[in-house]
C-alpha cells in the first residue's frame, strides 16, 4: 500500500518545474522513482508469497507428522509406556501449535 501511495505522489509531480529562470525537467526522476517503488512493491509481494508458502508448507508437514504419530494409537495398541509417552508428546505438540495457527491465518 505504501508503495502505491508513493507512486501516486510521484505521478502528481509536474514534468517541468521553473525555479526562477531555471526550468527543471523532472521526467527522468519521476520515471526512476516510480520504477524504484514498483520494484520495492514486487520485492515485498515476493517475500510475502514465499513466507506464506513456507508457513503453510511447515504447517502441512507438522500435521502429517502428527497424524502419523496418532496413527500409532490404532496400529500398535499396547500397554508399553514408551508408546504412551510418544502419543502424549504428539498431543502436547498439537496443543502448542493450535495457539499459533489462528494468528497465522487471521487477517492483519
Amino acid at each position: 500500500r505504501k508503495c502505491d501511495e508513493i507512486q501516486a505522489e510521484v505521478a502528481k509531480i509536474q514534468c517541468a518545474i521553473d525555479i526562477g529562470w531555471l526550468r527543471v525537467n523532472t521526467t527522468p526522476v519521476k520515471r526512476e522513482l516510480s520504477l524504484l517503488a514498483s520494484n520495492r512493491r514486487e520485492l515485498f509481494i515476493s517475500h510475502m508469497r514465499c513466507s506464506v508458502t513456507k508457513t503453510i508448507s511447515d504447517l502441512y508437514d507438522f500435521i502429517e507428522t502428527k497424524a502419523q504419530g496418532l496413527n500409532k494409537i490404532d496400529d500398535e495398541i499396547q500397554q508399553s509406556q514408551d508408546n504412551l509417552m510418544e502419543v502424549m508428546s504428539v498431543i502436547r505438540d498439537v496443543r502448542l501449535k493450535i495457539d499459533s495457527v489462528p494468528e497465522l491465518i487471521a487477517p492483519q
